[in-house]
């Protein structure tokens, strides 16, 4: 069979993240088992290159993969397809899709894989090639359309950690256009037992944290670093110390098998207290830390559900910069307990205890998780009027929400303003200083880390002037709303 796969764009986002341009890792695995099942399987992501229309024109089955801001270009790229070819099947997978299956079934869409979609996925297309009517139904994770009926088989239950070291590594010589230049994406383990309210990663992997055992991982990252010497692992993982033993135990096994390679990931701050982790992770090469900080304001993090304090917070960044280790702080700006003040007060404490990056988002309420449906039961969406549309406006920079103690219009000012303070000139000028002093008195592994630092401020610098004008028109419409 004939099988493309897309990764559909997102549009006019500005954020620290897209400095690197990593594919999701979800479409490379499905196409690797797809592939060695006889497949011909092709990836197109939107954002690395443009989609070559004659090859999936001519597809027996298109996978289309969206997260909420997504969308509405993937319904744009299922009606274009379904208006060029009545027989082409068109199946929509991803959080968006898993949370609002039959929005998708209305808009062109015949199926869509709900949560985990590797099985789902090879179990649908052995039905695609031998569609006999009632076998559909014992398709578990699988909802479709027959004429005017949209049906939902029962969900899937997640793979256990033994069927995760099943699961081939994601081939990302499938993905048109693609070249390893920094940044590798790789992960070891699904799911997130902590409950906060605004993200949909429980809902979408579990609740239950599933590893990929040790071995199965030095075995991928000793092919990734023999194929890449210079290579830089970004590790997918929503928490990468989830299991201190764990974690603690693949570092040991990096540093005695002496595999070489700089790297990144995601961690809950409260996991830096553990002396012993923080030593291995700096003597196996970590250089970022991704945190979720969330927000400087108590009441906001009890209102987030967020297991952690500000004491915790000033605490781990501490930690951290004692082993040499950088920090990207992420803030979620527009809680019940939030004022007009807050995100100005965010860049003030992010830069008295010396946070190396930080990224300001609206507070976004995502389908599925428990601030959506609270805040769509109390008519506090805004844009609704715009139907599927308004989606597009859901990627954390653009405020879509009514909130509680200010006007959409001055929670929207208030992060423009404290982002634009934070990544402006004095910044780059920091860091440009900083590296100069580098170069006086340092090594060159030393240098290196600072010039990357100075990379970093030129671009979130420009980011910041390309975000002044995206969000005009949105100011604009905020301001009619107040």
């Amino acid at each position: 069979m004939r099988i493309v796969l897309i990764e559909a764009s997102e549009v006019n986002i500005f954020n620290i993240f897209q400095m690197h341009k990593m594919p999701r890792l979800g479409l490379p695995i499905i196409g690797k088992i797809l592939t060695n099942l006889g497949h011909r399987v092709i990836i197109y992501i939107e954002n690395i290159s443009p989609i070559d229309w004659e090859e999936v024109f001519s597809a027996d089955l298109v996978g289309i993969s969206a997260l909420t801001p997504t969308a509405p270009r993937a319904y744009e790229i299922a009606e274009k397809i379904r208006a060029k070819g009545k027989n082409i099947s068109i199946c929509g997978g991803g959080p968006h899709f898993t949370f609002l299956p039959d929005e998708a079934l209305d808009h062109f869409f015949d199926y869509v894989v709900r949560g985990e979609g590797e099985k789902t996925m090879v179990e649908l297309v052995n039905w695609l090639e031998n569609p006999k009517p009632a076998a559909i139904k014992n398709i578990s994770g699988l909802s479709y359309r027959i004429g005017q009926n949209i049906f939902h088989n029962p969900g899937r239950p997640f793979m256990s950690s033994d069927e995760l070291n099943l699961l081939p590594a994601p081939d990302l010589n499938l993905i048109r256009g693609y070249k390893i230049k920094e940044l590798i994406p790789m992960q070891t383990s699904r799911g997130c037992p902590f409950g906060c309210e605004f993200c949909s990663v429980q809902i979408m992997w579990g609740r239950e944290y599933r590893f990929r055992s040790v071995d199965n991982v030095i075995k991928e990252l000793e092919e990734l670093t023999g194929k890449f010497p210079q290579a830089k692992i970004f590790f997918y993982d929503d928490n990468f110390a989830a299991s201190l033993p764990r974690a603690k135990t693949l570092l040991k096994e990096i540093l005695h098998r002496n595999i070489k390679f700089t790297w990144q990931t995601q961690m809950r701050v409260k996991d830096t207290e553990d002396s012993e982790l923080m030593k291995l992770m700096s003597l196996s090469g970590c250089k970022w830390l991704f945190f979720g900080l969330e927000s400087i304001n108590p009441k906001t993090l009890k209102d987030y559900k967020k297991s952690q304090t500000v004491a915790d917070i000033i605490q781990g960044i501490k930690i951290i910069r004692e082993f040499g280790i950088k920090a990207l702080g992420m803030f979620v700006v527009g809680g019940d307990s939030d004022v007009t003040t807050t995100a100005k007060e965010t860049v003030k404490f992010a830069e008295k205890n010396k946070i190396d990056a930080i990224q300001l988002w609206a507070l976004g309420p995502l389908p599925g998780t428990r601030v959506y449906n609270k805040l769509k039961a109390q008519g506090r969406l805004l844009f609704e009027e715009l139907g599927v549309k308004k989606w597009r406006l859901y990627d954390g920079i653009r405020v879509v929400i009514k909130p509680q103690n200010m006007t959409a219009w001055q929670l929207q000012v208030s992060i423009a303003k404290a982002m634009a303070s934070y990544y402006g000139w004095r910044w780059f000028g920091k860091s440009l200083a900083t590296t100069l002093k580098f170069i006086s008195f340092r090594s060159w592994k030393d240098i290196k880390s600072q010039a990357e630092s100075l990379v970093l401020s030129i671009y979130a610098l420009r980011l910041t002037n390309q975000a002044k004008e995206f969000l005009k028109k949105h100011l604009a419409d905020l301001k009619k709303l107040a």
